[in-house]
């Protein structure tokens, strides 16, 4: 495990944003626009909890930082649609 954080530890700093993706960000687009998308947010739940683990348990501190990262994208993220679309749209969007 601690190659594959390794490898995923690369793939988040060579894009630069944070954003450690399992699939395009438009999807947070979409969702941030009250638009049907696949559960993003569950996915990226999952991929930041199992980051935490790896570091709770085997004390993996790119793993830590990699999660850290990824907060701070996402805060950006809704910060933003909070801006953009005022904030009773932001909570409707987890509700589509």
């Amino acid at each position: 495990m601690s190659s594959a954080v390794g490898a995923l530890y690369d793939c988040q700093k060579k894009m630069g944003t944070g954003y450690l993706p399992a699939f395009p960000s438009e999807f947070f687009d979409w969702v941030e626009s009250i638009k049907v998308v696949r559960t993003p947010y569950y996915t990226i739940h999952k991929i930041m909890e199992g980051l935490l683990d790896r570091y709770m348990f085997f004390g993996n501190y790119k793993a830590l930082d990699m999660m850290v990262v990824m907060a701070n994208y996402f805060s950006d993220r809704v910060k933003n649609a909070i801006q953009k679309y005022i904030i009773e749209k932001h909570w409707l969007s987890p509700n589509e």
